[in-house]
């Protein structure tokens, strides 16, 4: 065990560790978890305080995993669109609004109107409540005395990685997804910072994302159990970094991803601007990814076994097995039963935070089993809409990856391959700590970042599609988009009878 890579995820739902060996084989990891915070009025944030305990634990044990310290770069990564509003001395101003947040809509709806066609113009982005940018006008609006105390803006993986090193810089990923980033010129838009109110120095420098961001300090050396001045790499968002983590580089390379919410990611040789997609840059020069993303996908079934399945199967993994079991006992469609999965509002290609979920076709026919089928198949169908949206953008998916802890479901995987007609593979190891370590590797000379290839390509196993499943979803596609259209004005009018029950 001559070279080990140490990459973090601060995730949405809790914090990973792993460290990576020089043949890319995952030494040891470890996982924490944090809350957060869900209101009535539409809030959901998280404290950035819990990342960096997560992160802590989770390196600690890491390294106890190993049995060793023989670290000798790291990297951190995690979602982009979660702001870091700093003080003059570098604490956080108050909690992190997360991307489904949904206080900021009504802003984001305003300024859309006013500025939408000249944001799309300068981020290659339409304008949504998700996007940093008008979190930031409705906390200005909302919130004056704590806006007069902002002096800098990081996102998750920015800000961690300042308070390991002191160093402020971000990536071109993440400067993306702010919203403040002209994707032609490379830069920060002075446009929209100035709409905003931020003076230039507030927005970090922009490096690339396998360059040291800085040396871990003595207090966090000793705080994790790794060596002071350790080199820590710049990073990139989450996504890119599980791009990277599969070896996707290419034009044509994917990601279709069952998480908590629900990715599908190519890689593209240009900019493909599409009001219902997200456009990033890739580590890569002179690449971009494109991502299509559904809000509700392991979210859906986490959901489903805490309503169902909680008391008949008190263990976490015993829970999801029984489910799995009675979902592949069901054939394809369900027996009539369609369920739309939107919990939480819906992305591509609708961006509607009021789209509600539902069950529909339900009789007093089904069973458990019935509703376990419907709901890993009403996700699937959501990803559909994705892969159909990027079509249209002329983006063609060449070679997926299935990634994702849904995909650790075979009846699972082989619904979604079914649905999307598309056969792949299923790469280990993957994810997002996965590639940070890949990154913090490539910034010590352990493997090449020109290609996109940062180590050897993972292992795979094919994922193919039922043939005789594939027609039939086929027809239940055109029956879910008939339904989503027809259930949206009665999915407002409940989102809006939730939101006044609830201030009341």
């Amino acid at each position: 065990m001559a070279t080990m890579v140490l990459g973090v995820d601060i995730g949405t739902s809790g914090c990973k560790a792993v460290l990576v060996d020089g043949r890319g084989s995952i030494v040891a990891s470890a996982s924490r978890a944090y809350p957060t915070r869900r209101r009535p009025d539409g809030e959901v944030t998280q404290d950035s305080a819990d990342w960096l305990r997560a992160m802590a634990q989770a390196v600690r044990e890491c390294l106890r995993g190993s049995g060793s310290s023989d670290v000798t770069a790291m990297a951190v990564t995690g979602p982009a669109h979660y702001a870091v509003l700093c003080d003059g001395e570098g604490e956080p101003t108050g909690r992190v609004l997360l991307s489904s947040d949904g206080r900021p809509a009504v802003v984001a709806d305003e300024l859309r109107a006013r500025i939408g066609q000249r944001f799309f113009e300068i981020t290659g982005e339409w304008l949504t409540a998700g996007w940093t940018f008008p979190q930031l006008v409705w906390l200005r609006r909302t919130d004056p005395l704590r806006w007069e105390r902002v002096r800098s803006l990081l996102i998750v993986k920015d800000y961690v990685r300042f308070r390991l090193t002191g160093e402020l810089a971000t990536d071109p990923s993440d400067a993306a997804g702010t919203g403040l980033y002209d994707q032609a010129a490379g830069d920060w838009s002075a446009e929209l910072a100035a709409e905003v109110g931020f003076e230039p120095q507030v927005l970090p420098p922009i490096r690339v994302a396998a360059e040291r961001g800085g040396r871990l300090t003595d207090e966090w050396a000793r705080r994790l159990g790794l060596p002071s001045g350790l080199p820590v790499a710049v990073g990139a968002t989450d996504t890119l970094s599980e791009l990277i983590s599969v070896g996707a580089g290419h034009p044509g390379d994917a990601i279709v991803k069952i998480a908590s919410t629900g990715t599908i990611v190519c890689v593209t040789d240009r900019l493909r601007p599409h009001p219902a997609l997200l456009a990033y840059p890739h580590a890569v020069a002179g690449r971009w990814y494109t991502a299509a993303a559904t809000s509700t996908a392991a979210t859906a079934y986490a959901w489903l076994r805490g309503a169902l399945f909680s008391e008949d199967s008190p263990s976490f993994s015993a829970g999801y097995e029984r489910m799995n079991a009675l979902a592949g006992r069901v054939p394809p469609g369900a027996n009539g039963l369609l369920f739309l999965p939107f919990l939480e509002g819906e992305r591509t290609p609708y961006w509607d935070s009021d789209l509600r979920g539902a069950f529909l076709g339900i009789s007093s026919s089904h069973t458990r089993r019935d509703v376990c089928r419907a709901v890993l198949e009403g996700v699937a169908l959501s990803l559909r809409a994705c892969r159909d949206t990027l079509a249209e953008a002329g983006i063609a998916i060449e070679r997926p990856v299935y990634a994702g802890g849904g995909m650790a479901s075979p009846v699972w995987r082989m619904i979604l391959a079914s649905v999307l007609g598309l056969g792949g593979r299923l790469a280990e190891p993957q994810g997002p700590a996965v590639g940070a370590a890949y990154f913090a590797a490539a910034l010590v000379g352990v493997a090449p970042a020109a290609d996109g290839d940062f180590l050897a390509r993972p292992r795979s196993v094919p994922v193919r599609p039922r043939a005789t499943w594939v027609g039939i979803y086929d027809e239940l596609y055109d029956v879910y988009r008939e339904a989503v259209s027809g259930t949206t004005s009665v999915g407002h009018q409940l989102a809006w009878l939730g939101r006044r029950s609830g201030a009341s």
